[in-house]
């Protein structure tokens, strides 16, 4: 018997999409990580988020 695949929903999907890490910036990005530093931090290096601190 075939299995049938469930409808997606808003609950089952997810943004699934990677970029490649400038070189300028990927030895810089490995010592935030190393640091275990906030993925807030990190994206905001590499310019995907703009972070605000009021």
């Amino acid at each position: 018997m075939r299995q049938i695949a469930p409808i997606p929903t808003e609950r089952t999907l997810t943004l699934k999409s990677s970029k490649y890490i400038p070189k300028r910036l990927l030895k810089r990005i490995q010592q935030m990580e190393q640091k275990k530093a906030a993925v807030r931090e990190i994206l905001g290096v590499l310019g995907v988020l703009n972070i605000s601190r009021d």
